[in-house]
C-alpha cells in the first residue's frame, strides 16, 4: 500500500548515519549546494519575529551543514509556524476558555479556538524539526564521518579506546 511505512530519508542523512539499512544509495540523485539561504520575500514582509526565527534556524542548520538551497521553503514554513505558535501562546496568556451565554441564559465556559490552532501549529513544528534533524531523537541517529577526535587532556591521559 503506497503511503505506508516510514517517510523516505535524504541520502545525506543516510550517509551520516552509516547507511543503517545497507541498501544501495542512489547514484544520480540531485545534489543541491549546501548553503544558508536568504529569507524569502513573502516571509520578510510578515513580521520581525518570523524573520528572527528564520535567521536563527538557518544559522544553526548551516553550521551543521544540513541546509541546502532546496530547503528554503521548508525552513520558511517552519519559521512561520513557530512565529504563529508564539503569537497564539501570547494570546492564550489571558486564559484557555471564554464565557458565553446560551440561548437559555446560562453562562458556560468554552475552550478558545486559539487553543486548537496552537496545538496544530505545535504538532507541525515538531514534525518539521524532526525532518531537519533538530530534535533529540532525530539527532541521535546522525553520526559524523571519520575518526572521533580526542581532547588534548584525553590524549595526554591516554583515556578512551
Amino acid at each position: 500500500m503506497p503511503g505506508k511505512g516510514f517517510p523516505p530519508q535524504p541520502t545525506a542523512l543516510k550517509i551520516l548515519r552509516g547507511n543503517p539499512g545497507k541498501r544501495p544509495l542512489p547514484k544520480r540523485e540531485a545534489k543541491p549546494q549546501v548553503c544558508r539561504p536568504p529569507l524569502p520575500e513573502w516571509l520578510a514582509s510578515v513580521d520581525p519575529v518570523t524573520k528572527e526565527i528564520f535567521d536563527s534556524m538557518a544559522q544553526r542548520l548551516a553550521s551543521c551543514r544540513v541546509m541546502t538551497e532546496n530547503d528554503l521553503e521548508s525552513l520558511a514554513h517552519l519559521a512561520d509556524n513557530e512565529a504563529l505558535y508564539r503569537r497564539l501562546r501570547i494570546t492564550l496568556e489571558t486564559g484557555f476558555t471564554y464565557e458565553t451565554t446560551t440561548m437559555q441564559g446560562d453562562v458556560m465556559q468554552r475552550p478558545r479556538p486559539e487553543w486548537a490552532m496552537m496545538m496544530e501549529a505545535k504538532r507541525q513544528i515538531a514534525q518539521q524539526l524532526q525532518q531537519f534533524g533538530m530534535t533529540p531523537a532525530s539527532r541521535t541517529k546522525v553520526e559524523t564521518v571519520g575518526p572521533e577526535e580526542k581532547s588534548g587532556l584525553e590524549e595526554f591521559l591516554g583515556s578512551g579506546t
